[in-house]
């Protein structure tokens, strides 16, 4: 099957960005040790996510169409300190090698329609605490 779009003469509409680092990601969960149950907090990792709006000509129907490629970035469980901006750059980078989503959108797709996709998604995501220096020196040690 051949490649309907042509994306080596793309044109950049327009990029989005969401990140949950400045939301409150504390958190609790039950954990058992020992046989006992404990309430642990935390904070989770922070998510980034860049959208690249792209149009691209369709050979097929010879019309231009607009497709959206998202990328990802997440905080490593061990990254006490929060880096906003290489957190763009990789979910950036990661639109283009690795997008998380492909998918064709009208020419009005834009800031509220892709927050709310991204906040649903984000908000399915299976995240960890962001690890304490205790627990990084353990890791650390163990190793």
């Amino acid at each position: 099957m051949t490649n309907k779009n042509d994306f080596v003469s793309k044109e950049l509409v327009k990029t989005l960005a969401y990140t949950t680092a400045k939301q409150n990601r504390d958190v609790y969960s039950e954990v058992v040790i020992n046989g006992r149950k404990y309430i642990k907090t935390g904070t989770l990792q922070v998510v980034t996510v860049v959208c690249n709006v792209w149009k691209v000509f369709n050979k097929e129907t010879n019309l231009y169409e607009y497709q959206a490629l998202f990328g990802l970035a997440k905080q490593h469980p061990e990254d006490i300190k929060i880096n906003k901006e290489l957190a763009y750059e990789i979910a950036n980078t990661n639109s283009f090698v690795n997008p998380f989503i492909k998918m064709q959108v009208n020419k009005r797709f834009g800031e509220n329609t892709f927050r709310d996709m991204i906040r649903a998604y984000i908000n399915d995501m299976d995240l960890e605490y962001i690890k304490t220096k205790e627990e990084i020196m353990l890791t650390n040690s163990s190793k």
